[in-house]
């Protein structure tokens, strides 16, 4: 029996280790970086975002259609628009006495989605002055590329006011893949900057421009390697966006563009040896083409944050913008509406 007990500790005492090493340095309650490349976790940094405002926009499937359904702007667009309900730039331009915000959050591709609001009754039934979509930078030009141009969305089955959201949670369990791979990315991690780890990549920058452990630290979930842009595909992308603008004026309706700019992107100049690695061209190419649409650009705006020394534009563990990056977008949102509207 000793010897039993003595073996099945013996056999049980690695996961035991590694999953004290994993209570101890892990969480998957932060960024989707941290959580996808098994960062070392970083609770107090994360703690300076929390916002305890309420989220001031309406969510397009919730809406009371008894009632006026008249809005100053929709928006349409990936998690940069929907993560962070209370943080991010759909609630800090909502924020305003002088905006009213319908947020309808991605269900495939929101420029198919745009098109069969159009096609269909949506806008018949809600008034906007405004639609604001948003895509993230990475995945513009392929998104424009299988727009469903015969789409059509009616109000009625996009609006679910009474549903009720299930959410199942799962018990943990003892043996998981973290338990391994925490310690051993905490070991390689040392040897693998520039190289993927799960999607993810590091790279070193020249100026500290995060807060917390990662203050040099660069860590993105994609670089554009993987979604590589060219002249005609840029091209084909605002000539779709050109071709929804065209319709929205029919119907009364202004069409602002905001491409998320990726996190790579926007830090690109401060990584050091940059020249091994491909440069962003996505907001490059778009920048000198005509466009009938309110164009945002992301990537000049955070860039020029980041040139300043504005630290934590994005989240250090995390693709998106952090709320300082958010607030920047919607003050520009918020300029442009201003300025078109006059």
């Amino acid at each position: 029996m000793k010897q039993f007990i003595y073996k099945s500790a013996l056999f049980l005492l690695p996961f035991v280790v590694l999953s004290e090493i994993t209570r101890i340095g892990y969480s998957t309650e932060e960024g989707n970086i941290s959580r996808t490349s098994y960062l070392t976790k970083d609770t107090p940094y994360w703690k300076q975002f929390i916002r305890n405002t309420p989220v001031y926009y309406d969510k397009i499937s919730e809406l009371d259609t008894t009632k006026t359904m008249q809005y100053s702007v929709l928006t349409i667009g990936d998690s940069f628009s929907n993560e962070s309900a209370n943080s991010n730039y759909v609630n800090y331009l909502a924020e305003s006495d002088s905006v009213s915000v319908l947020n309808f959050g991605e269900l495939s591709n929101m420029f198919s989605d745009l098109s069969g609001f159009i096609n269909g009754d949506v806008f018949d039934k809600v008034s906007v002055d405004y639609v604001i979509i948003e895509s993230a930078e990475l995945w513009c030009t392929s998104r424009t590329q299988t727009i469903d141009k015969n789409r059509s969305i009616q109000l009625k089955d996009i609006v679910h006011p009474n549903e009720k959201e299930i959410i199942t949670i799962q018990p943990p369990q003892f043996i998981n893949k973290s338990k391994v791979l925490y310690p051993f990315y905490l070991l390689i991690r040392p040897i693998a900057e520039g190289r993927s780890l799960s999607g993810c990549t590091q790279f070193t920058l020249t100026a500290p421009l995060f807060s917390g452990k990662r203050a040099s630290d660069l860590w993105v979930y994609f670089t554009t390697s993987m979604y590589p842009n060219t002249k005609e595909t840029v091209e084909t992308f605002n000539e779709e966006l050109n071709v929804l603008s065209a319709l929205l004026t029919k119907k009364g309706i202004k069409l602002i563009v905001l491409p998320a700019a990726n996190k790579y992107s926007v830090y690109y100049e401060y990584i050091q040896s940059k020249e091994k690695y491909i440069k962003p061209q996505f907001f490059e190419l778009l920048k000198p083409l005509d466009k009938s649409y309110i164009y945002i650009d992301s990537h000049e705006i955070l860039a020029k944050a980041a040139a300043q020394g504005v630290k934590d534009l994005y989240f250090a563990d995390d693709s998106h913008w952090s709320p300082i990056g958010a607030k920047l977008i919607a003050e520009e949102l918020a300029r442009r509406m201003s300025c078109a509207s006059n």
